[in-house]
């Protein structure tokens, strides 16, 4: 006799595959019987249409009421079923850090199968959270993160274990202002570390920039600055904040002429405020020139100065413009004989002027003369007896001794001098005299020039 069985369904879930089947039997009493496999689609609610099997992978909530009575036998991260009509339960996901990996840091945060286990492994140790309905944790820490790196592990009721990625705990770094800290200026610029969030805090109010790749940024201010100091905060994802040095704004100041106005001098020098514009308005054209950063300033003309005034006007990034005194431009001027005793002459001239000393005709060796006093009753003057070269003070100095040797010069001497530099200007003629005879020595120094005696060794 041939009979039919009844149709038996079972649904079996395991490590996320749904498997919805039904078999029939079929076969003669007494005689071998027959079985066939009928596979067909079953139309969940809240499903796709399901046929055959269907896999189910990731982080994914499976949810739904089955048209037939399923039991489900075992199933990762599930719980058992039987004749319920229900299928419900969470796939464990690979963890992933989003925030957090700062130095300084006492907060990690990121993202996993929902209700996971997570275990993360910092740089001050272990620490356990569990993932919320969405999938985020966060981890709290008793100690900042420091240098290094770290990872997570997460689970699903202990079983199936999942590391994260290993993350670098970035490292900030303290922010220096390096450029724009100059009245007027729109603009300031400085280092941190690379990515970094910068609060610049300017005279007129705060700026956030982000530091590129290489930890360069820039702020563009609304408003020039004024007189102050500016700073700056960075920090890495809002954590471990960092403060830079104060910097001082730049405030421009009055230039000043110091040197080069002189008929014929093809350069002019000066100071003025650090950084400044100079615009040199001489007797042949402006020059425009840059203070270094200690304030001074050189413009170099293509023609010399002739007669008349020469000024400067002097700004900071355009703005703030102040003018110096006027300077009247002379000839040069002659050198000064300012000391004469027996064996120096000393006194002042033009920076850098090369000068030479001379006497009467006297008898000298490599600087050292002997005077002879007059020829004809008239003080002869021509004979080099020595050379100098005004500082950069315009002080000058040259020494030498009287040759002696000869008998009847033996008590009493003297000798004229005079200096001349290399532009052809004379300085006054003097004549020095000393005298043995009789005792003490005396020494005296005549003005050829103005027919005066003059205090001896001081001019």
């Amino acid at each position: 006799m041939k009979k039919k069985f009844l149709k038996k369904y079972s649904t079996i879930l395991c490590a996320g595959v749904v498997i919805i089947s039904a078999i029939e039997l079929s076969g003669n009493m007494g005689n071998h019987a027959s079985a066939e496999m009928i596979s067909q689609n079953v139309t969940d609610t809240g499903f796709t249409t399901v046929s055959g099997s269907t896999t189910v992978s990731g982080s994914t909530t499976v949810s739904g009421t089955v048209n037939t009575n399923p039991v489900i036998t075992s199933g990762t991260g599930f719980t058992t079923v039987s004749g319920s009509e229900t299928v419900s339960g969470t796939v464990n996901t690979k963890p992933v850090i989003t925030t957090g990996g700062v130095t300084g840091s006492k907060t990690v945060s990121g993202t996993a199968a929902p209700g996971a286990t997570v275990g993360l492994y910092a740089t001050s140790g272990k620490v356990t959270a569990t993932a919320d309905e969405k999938g985020n944790w966060t981890a709290n820490l008793t100690t900042g993160l420091t240098a290094g790196t770290i990872y997570a592990w997460s689970t699903l009721n202990g079983e199936d274990w999942t590391e994260s990625d290993q993350v670098t705990v970035k490292v900030n770094t303290k922010p220096v202002i390096t450029a724009g800290g100059l009245k007027g200026s729109k603009t300031v610029s400085g280092t941190a570390a690379p990515g970094v969030t910068v609060d610049l805090y300017a005279t007129s109010g705060k700026v956030t920039v982000t530091a590129d790749e290489k930890g360069n940024w820039t702020a563009n201010l609304t408003t020039g600055l004024t007189a102050g100091n500016i700073y700056a905060w960075s920090a890495l994802n809002g954590q471990n904040w960092i403060e830079s040095d104060l910097v001082t704004v730049e405030v421009n100041t009055k230039p000043v002429i110091t040197a080069g106005g002189l008929k014929g001098s093809k350069t002019v020098s000066g100071t003025g405020a650090p950084g400044a514009t100079v615009d040199l308005y001489t007797t042949s054209g402006k020059v425009t020139v840059t203070a270094d950063e200690k304030g001074k300033w050189t413009a170099n003309l293509t023609t010399g100065l002739t007669a008349g005034n020469i000024y400067a006007w002097s700004a900071l990034n355009g703005q703030d413009w102040i003018g110096s005194d006027q300077v009247t431009v002379e000839g040069p001027k002659p050198p000064l004989v300012t000391k004469i005793t027996s064996t120096t002459a000393s006194g002042t001239a033009e920076p850098g002027a090369v000068l030479q000393i001379q006497s009467d005709e006297g008898r000298y060796v490599l600087g050292q003369f002997y005077g002879r006093g007059t020829r004809d009753g008239v003080p002869f003057y021509g004979k080099p007896i020595g050379n100098a070269v005004a500082d950069s003070n315009g002080n000058w100095s040259c020494q030498f001794v009287p040759v002696q040797g000869y008998p009847e010069y033996t008590l009493d001497y003297n000798y004229h001098i005079q200096v001349t530099d290399v532009n052809g200007a004379t300085s006054k003629a003097y004549t020095y005299y000393h005298s043995d005879s009789p005792s003490p020595s005396t020494d005296s120094v005549y003005d050829d020039t103005d027919a005066m005696y003059v205090a001896a060794g001081l001019l």
